[in-house]
């Protein structure tokens, strides 16, 4: 099992808007249906693959045309580069009609079509905020962004800053939640193990520019080298760093929202009356 490390060439720097504006359905966007329709292609592909290998084969082809269209929407050739560099790798998981090898690899790419659909609801601020936020939403949806951060995807309105720091908050989250698992997982199937440390890796992708995370392509690679060689020691090193590198970019995040964060709004007397600020002296 070989997995590649995708990363970003460059900061991606324009900003986030996720305001939930005129209702628009995913159907109308053909962004958002080619993601959806990759999506449901590389799901396809691993699910048949033991028992229809040209069905597999097709669905894999079908995902890899797919990216041909939303590569268009990229302003990063590095990301671009480890798709396809991934796709080649899940090729040759076909073609050793290896379940396991071939889903690591489409829990990268995944990861990897993400980070496009995200690019291009940034894209299309300027000129459609509509559909920009309907790609968002759809992002936070397939992601299971906890409702707390969902909710706050259509409170925070225009605050670019605030609205970036949720979204990273919620996708570390989940990245946490699935180094949790590879490490229970890893003294027992290690193909569980790897798996679940891909997918981490492939949503990892998703906030990989974000000025509150170094570079972790290190720890992943040094950590996929563990798994395969049944070092457990080795990879539970490389969950540990993994682990406060996100903690800290967690708490980074949640600084940021704290301390933008408006006040609160003041009580309501008795009667419903709002008392005015100041006390006594505001009566004077």
């Amino acid at each position: 099992v070989t997995a590649v490390v995708v990363s970003l060439s460059s900061p991606l720097v324009m900003p986030l808007l996720m305001t939930v504006y005129a209702q628009e359905t995913a159907s109308a966007d053909e962004i958002i249906a080619t993601y959806q329709n990759a999506k449901e292609a590389l799901q396809t592909s691993v699910r048949i693959l033991p028992d229809d290998a040209v069905g597999a084969q097709e669905n894999l082809e079908r995902a890899a045309n797919a990216l041909r269209t939303l590569s268009n929407e990229s302003t990063s050739v590095s990301l671009i580069s480890g798709l396809e560099s991934t796709f080649a790798q899940a090729r040759t998981a076909f073609n050793e009609r290896s379940q396991t090898n071939l889903a690591v690899q489409v829990y990268v790419i995944e990861g990897g079509f993400r980070r496009l659909l995200y690019e291009a609801a940034l894209l299309s601020l300027a000129n459609n905020p509509s559909q920009a936020n309907t790609r968002l939403v759809q992002l936070a949806v397939d992601l299971n962004f906890a409702p707390e951060r969902q909710q706050a995807i259509n409170e925070l309105g225009d605050d670019q800053t605030r609205q970036r720091a949720n979204v990273e908050l919620a996708v570390l989250g989940l990245i946490q939640a699935r180094l949790d698992t590879a490490r229970s997982q890893a003294t027992g199937d290690t193909a569980d193990a790897y798996r679940q440390f891909a997918d981490a890796h492939g949503a990892s992708v998703f906030i990989q520019d974000s000025p509150r995370l170094p570079d972790t392509n290190s720890q992943f690679e040094a950590g996929f080298d563990a798994l395969l060689n049944q070092q457990p020691g080795q990879f539970n090193a490389q969950l540990d760093q993994l682990g406060q590198i996100f903690g800290q970019a967690r708490q980074d995040a949640l600084s940021v929202l704290d301390a933008a964060a408006p006040p609160p709004a003041p009580a309501a007397a008795p009667g419903g009356a709002v008392p005015r600020q100041g006390g006594a002296a505001a009566d004077r």
